[in-house]
């Protein structure tokens, strides 16, 4: 079948990893807040951080708050001395890394000849208790943000994006305030017909917290979905609108 399941030092390491189908692929996450406080009740206050013994007993996941730090860490900014932060962080972490995943794991579903992957197995859906985990809902059937990625992204017809450089820092050696961004564009259909729709795209400037305007060749076209595939849209380069 050429299934794998593993876990990537790095997000961006599930862009690179390519199997015909996924399985078990998934990211610890904490439960809402009011399931955090179910588990920590009757409980006094001082020992109420990530790392207190109480917390780890509610992940059977060997090393996994150690993990989910790692990640935060990489990729949010977070309050490690506060749980109700800390808690509120990590379910949007596995969000994005479930929508990081989707989103390029469906963008190898090229028709035929190029199908290098055709599917994911995500573990999981719900938990059987109170917990931390890789699940989507939790115990008391609360859904976290993860579960509006993975229908968002699992939709019959969805828009994926891939900036170029990833990173602010392209060469580690030498830091560069200034880069040139580029996104490729790209869009799934499932369905089993083509559709002609139209693509409109909008930019958010986050150093001036403002929207931006694009070029209007940019900013809205036409397109043609192949039925079943991925169907690559192109490129948005620097505008001279952003800072």
């Amino acid at each position: 079948m050429g299934c794998l399941a593993f876990g990537p030092p790095l997000l961006s390491g599930l862009q690179r990893s390519q199997r015909p189908v996924f399985s078990e692929f998934g990211m610890h996450g904490f439960p809402a807040n009011r399931t955090v406080n179910y588990f920590l009740r009757g409980r006094p206050k001082s020992p109420q951080f990530p790392q207190s013994r109480v917390v780890d007993c509610y992940n059977k996941s060997t090393g996994a708050h150690m993990r989910i730090t790692r990640y935060l860490a990489e990729n949010f900014r977070f309050d490690i001395a506060s749980l109700k932060n800390f808690a509120y962080s990590s379910p949007l972490m596995q969000s994005e890394a479930y929508s990081y995943a989707l989103t390029d794991w469906k963008r190898m579903f090229n028709g035929p000849g190029h199908e290098r992957c055709a599917g994911a197995l995500i573990w999981q859906f719900n938990d059987i208790y109170p917990v931390t985990s890789r699940a989507f809902v939790d115990y008391f059937l609360r859904r976290k943000p993860a579960f509006y990625s993975i229908r968002r992204y699992f939709a019959p017809i969805s828009v994926g994006i891939e900036r170029t450089p990833k990173t602010r820092c392209p060469d580690p050696d030498e830091h560069q305030d200034s880069y040139i961004l580029s996104f490729k564009i790209f869009a799934y259909n499932t369905l089993t017909r083509h559709v002609v729709c139209v693509l409109i795209l909008q930019a958010f400037d986050l150093k001036i917290n403002t929207w931006t305007q694009l070029e209007p060749l940019d900013a809205s076209q036409m397109v043609t979905l192949r039925a079943g595939y991925n169907t690559e849209l192109g490129h948005l380069g620097a505008q001279a609108a952003w800072t």
